[in-house]
């Protein structure tokens, strides 16, 4: 879906474009596989033989209007990992789009009651393991990768840091800016009126 996404559109539209890409596979085989998740405490869960369309991995799962993975959080330590499947052609995309609205309501992972064809399973870990039966293309943060038949997910706890200056900082820098600019700096620069 990703790989038949149209750059120029996505350039316009942002991550809308995706859905003009996901129209164009909304009848593509389903993958399958096992799917291999290791938790915080060091234990392992394994699903073999998973059908689904796709899985997502991330530590952040909000997109402008939408929720994609609530429980998300880029400072826990923890991936979430979201296996969505869908049934019924376009009623189980419809459904899937449902399901997606709903958790973004409620802010929290969980399945639209009245959703009967689609699935969207979530689950946290310190990294996952999927083997495919057949090799698939994979997207990682909006390039595509070669098809393979194995992927590893995992994160590193605090490995980012983030330095910003605290707010009285900023504060004392723009006062600091205002009482350099001067009345002569003002009448130089002006305003610049629109090129037409």
């Amino acid at each position: 879906m990703i790989d038949d996404t149209n750059p120029e559109l996505k350039a316009n539209i942002s991550w809308l474009a995706y859905f003009v890409g996901g129209v164009k596979n909304l009848f593509a085989p389903k993958f399958r596989g096992t799917l291999t998740v290791t938790s915080a405490d060091g234990s392992t869960h394994t699903i073999k033989n998973l059908d689904f369309r796709t899985v997502m991995a991330g530590n952040c799962g909000q997109i402008p209007m939408f929720s994609l993975m609530p429980a998300a959080s880029y400072d826990d330590g923890l991936l979430d990992f979201e296996i969505i499947d869908t049934t019924g052609g376009i009623l189980g995309w419809a459904n899937l789009f449902g399901d997606v609205v709903h958790q973004t309501i409620i802010g929290k992972p969980e399945q639209n009651p009245l959703s009967t064809n689609s699935t969207i399973e979530q689950v946290q870990g310190v990294s996952a393991e999927i083997t495919l039966e057949k090799p698939a293309k994979a997207q990682v943060d909006g390039d595509m990768l070669p098809e393979t038949k194995h992927i590893r997910f995992s994160v590193d706890h605090r490995a980012l840091i983030v330095r910003v200056p605290d707010a009285s900082a900023l504060e004392k820098t723009a006062q600091a800016a205002a009482s350099n600019a001067t009345s002569d700096f003002a009448e130089m620069t002006g305003t610049l009126e629109p090129i037409r």
